[in-house]
Formats: C-alpha cells, structure tokens, sequence
C-alpha cells in the first residue's frame, strides 16, 4: 500500500504539526482501515501529544492486524519511505 497521505503526514510531523499529520492518517485508515502502518503512525503521533490511551487503542488494533507479533511488543516504528 501507499497512501498519498503518507509523505504529507511526514512532512506536517516533521513541521511540528502534529493534528494535521493525525488527520492524514485517519484519512489513510478511511481508505483502508486493515492496513497497519496508519495505525502504528498513529500510535506514534497520539504518543508525541500525549493520548496515550488513544496511542494504546491504535496498538491494540495494530495487534488484532497482526496477531503473530507478540502483544507485549510496541509496534515498529512507522516507516518512513522516500
């Protein structure tokens, strides 16, 4: 998969904002919602503001993707292709 969301979001997190990167991928899971990258980058950017409860249901959904990987591990850190 590649979103186009995908290099706006670095871009916007890389700018310090983080509620539009957010927004991005949120736009990416509307599109696909059993892709697991816009959940683990979500998860990283929830972290960065402080949800962390909204960062633990993005993990928990990244698990329930990817029931292999051992829950007591954090996900990957979300790639960052160029």
């Amino acid at each position: 998969h590649s979103f186009p969301t995908r290099r706006s979001s670095d871009l916007l997190q890389q700018r310090g904002q983080l509620d539009a990167a957010v927004q991005e991928q949120l736009a990416a899971v509307r599109i696909d919602d059993k892709y697991a990258e816009p959940h683990v980058a979500l998860a990283h950017l929830y972290r960065q503001q402080g949800r962390t409860e909204e960062a633990e249901k993005e993990v928990k959904i990244y698990h329930r993707l990817h029931p292999g990987v051992n829950e007591g591990e954090p996900p990957p850190k979300a790639s960052n292709p160029r």
